[in-house]
């Protein structure tokens, strides 16, 4: 089986892709106070914070989390603040409190979807979906 799969979790919803990938960091910070919030990912988070500090000056990191798995949560974080995004790019018009609360639905989510990944590699033919979960 590939390490990779869509799956639907119920007829009519969004296929949601699952990618079992590298360990790192996800990221947040704001690099003023008037600023949008970005959101990011880094497997060196020293080296990727340097760069960005070169590129908008000093901040403060709002949040940085280890993940067994940066790709899948920031794609999940990406789908959550998708009405939120500025462009095409990692930058959110959100506060604080709600970039680090899509971060966490995120980690839920990914977990969710590994049980599943693990059951299917098993050979399990039926897994017990989560039930859909409200809007936070």
């Amino acid at each position: 089986m590939s390490e990779n799969f869509y799956y639907t979790p119920r007829p009519g919803a969004r296929r949601e892709w699952y990618h079992r990938g590298a360990s790192g960091f996800i990221y947040g910070f704001r690099p003023a106070p008037d600023c949008l919030f970005k959101i990011g990912r880094a497997e060196d988070l020293e080296t990727r914070l340097k760069t960005h500090r070169k590129d908008y000056g000093p901040f403060k990191l709002k949040f940085s989390i280890y993940v067994w798995n940066m790709q899948s949560i920031e794609r999940l974080v990406k789908g959550i603040l998708r009405e939120k995004r500025y462009h095409v790019t990692e930058w959110y018009d959100v506060s604080d409190r709600t970039a680090r609360r899509a971060v966490d639905l995120a980690i839920e989510r990914d977990v969710e979807l590994r049980k599943i990944f693990e059951g299917l590699s098993q050979g399990q033919s039926r897994i017990a979906l989560p039930a859909a979960r409200r809007a936070a």
